[in-house]
């Protein structure tokens, strides 16, 4: 969702999660929803909306050893919370 620059910080946004949350709840699916990490209007908004943050997507170019390394590092930390919460958010 894109709320127009002249219609931004007048709830448009939460109004619009709000429907689409309840819009999901009437059909039986769970809501969810992401943005950017740096978009810190579109984060207050979904928090607001009820959204937490359950998942994380990082983009890197790895080399082969590295990304071994990195799969490795991440298999013994997937059990521990993260204290950076990331880009999705979901109820």
């Amino acid at each position: 969702m894109i709320v127009a620059e002249e219609h931004r910080c007048k709830g448009v946004g939460n109004y619009i999660l709000a429907r689409a949350k309840a819009f999901c709840y009437e059909r039986g699916a769970v809501p969810i929803c992401s943005c950017e990490a740096g978009n810190i209007g579109s984060k207050k908004a979904i928090i607001k909306a009820g959204f937490v943050s359950r998942h994380r997507i990082v983009l890197t170019q790895l080399s082969a050893v590295r990304l071994r390394l990195f799969i490795i590092a991440n298999i013994k930390t997937a059990n521990k919370p993260q204290e950076n919460p990331g880009r999705f958010l979901s109820c």
